[in-house]
């Protein structure tokens, strides 16, 4: 049984069928015992008229046992009801106002008394509040006449239809119900399949806001996500083969003109030939490290630094590229700054990307600013430019790899195009975040903010 609606249904019917039969029988069980209990009073009652009608008419108990013998036919009974007594015989025993046993049922006998404790389970017996005596029911299930027998035959058999009509019921809402709920799970299925056959985008609709439909937009989520992935790497694809295509056309058209004879090689060409290939260097680095951020293997060392140090260094290391295109470098750092747990390593290459990518964007004359300030046991790293600015449109896209804001797809000299990707990656695995601000023609600044003791680094020792 490999279907889960034949198993819910089958579920539900089996729950159905237990609660009908358990009503059932319940039902059965008190309708007999009312019932019982009905014929039972009915027949006290009856009995109860007979004996005191032959105590008002004899003014005595003397002969009742004969009286309502059923087997002796020696007197005229002249009591329409006696039938009653030849029915009921045995069944009830009579007990005067003394104990004394007048007429025998069950473990009294004629001539027998009766404790004053047997008595209160009788019925006593008065006239004009006159105690007379008591009657007591020995038999708690008196004998059924026909008619009686017929009504609970009729109720049994109206029961049992009605429990077939419920079970029938129950068996047809049982596979609506099933059918109903997996349907969903029908249609999660067969959305499953289709992304396994390369059919991405798939949105269900949600009928529902119980865990079914939970998980459906769950699956809506990942189809999204799984289609904007795949976007993502048809689109990286198409990048990779772009940057890499680009320094090696160059260098193929190099070497392939100095073979042929057409070039000379000279100082000029072998420099343009050996930055295409460090261009390509830098692109393998830059993807071997993106792999390892997506394969959760980034390792980091972090130790204490201080964030002065840090900034001079990066301030002598830029030194130069900034003076050649006459572009003002500030870089500001508060001198009683605690040391910061991070990697060093890893956030020379984060200043790196993020003022080379200033520093390609700010014409000349302008201005690029670092500095450093501490806010609530974090160290917030900010990187200003007066460059060209972002649109606002590209901004949640910005650390994306190898987007550009640009429309034309031109490489810009010395980048690799995903620069700012590998940022967020190395603040992020330190426990930091990244963040960007820009106004076109205002400039734009990049914020990396990191906690001081590394608390939120899973490297941290």
């Amino acid at each position: 049984m490999r279907s889960i609606t034949l198993k819910l249904a089958l579920g539900f019917l089996i729950i159905c069928v237990l609660e009908a039969i358990l009503v059932a029988v319940f039902v059965r069980q008190v309708t007999q015992w009312e019932f019982n209990r009905y014929v039972q009073n009915r027949v006290r009652n009856d009995i109860v008229d007979d004996v005191i009608d032959f105590y008002e008419r004899e003014a005595s108990w003397s002969g009742v046992a004969k009286y309502f013998d059923p087997n002796d036919s020696s007197r005229d009974r002249r009591r329409r009801n006696f039938r009653r007594w030849r029915r009921y015989a045995g069944q009830f025993a009579l007990i005067d106002s003394t104990g004394q046993v007048m007429i025998a049922s069950g473990p009294f006998k004629v001539g027998g008394t009766v404790s004053t404790d047997q008595l209160t389970e009788g019925t006593p017996l008065r006239i004009d509040n006159r105690f007379i005596g008591t009657l007591i029911h020995t038999e708690k299930n008196p004998p059924l006449n026909n008619s009686e027998q017929r009504y609970l035959d009729r109720t049994y058999k109206a029961l049992l239809y009605a429990l077939i009509s419920a079970l029938a019921i129950a068996l047809l809402w049982s596979f609506f119900l099933a059918s109903k709920y997996t349907r969903p799970l029908r249609e999660l299925i067969a959305a499953a399949r289709a992304i396994a056959q390369g059919q991405i985008k798939q949105h269900l609709a949600i009928s529902s806001k119980d865990e079914l439909g939970t998980l459906t937009t769950a699956f809506n989520d990942m189809s999204d996500a799984l289609d904007k992935a795949n976007a993502l790497r048809q689109q990286m694809t198409v990048d990779i083969a772009h940057e890499l295509r680009t320094p090696l056309t160059s260098l193929l058209g190099y070497l392939e003109s100095m073979s042929t004879g057409n070039l000379q090689p000279n100082q000029d060409r072998l420099q343009r030939m050996y930055d295409e290939a460090k261009h390509l260097e830098r692109l393998v680095d830059d993807l071997r490290t993106l792999s390892l951020v997506d394969a959760g293997e980034l390792q980091l060392t972090p130790q204490w630094v201080s964030i002065e140090t840090m900034l001079s260094q990066i301030e002598v290391a830029f030194e130069l590229q900034m003076a050649q295109k006459n572009i003002s470098f500030e870089v500001q750092s508060p001198t009683s700054a605690p040391p910061c747990w991070l990697d060093p390593f890893r956030m020379d290459q984060v200043l790196d990307n993020l003022i080379s990518n200033a520093l390609r964007h700010t014409p000349e004359g302008g201005r690029i600013r670092l500095s450093a300030q501490i806010h609530d046991a974090e160290v917030h790293l900010v990187i200003s430019d007066t460059g060209p600015g972002i649109p606002k449109d590209a901004l949640p896209l910005i650390f994306e790899r190898f987007y550009r804001v640009e429309t034309a797809r031109q490489t810009q000299e010395g980048s690799t195009g995903i620069g700012l990707a590998i940022v967020r990656s190395f603040v992020e695995a330190q426990g930091g975040r990244v963040s960007v601000a820009s106004e076109l023609a205002q400039g734009t600044t990049f914020t990396v903010v990191l906690p001081l003791d590394g608390s939120n680094d899973g490297n941290h020792a």
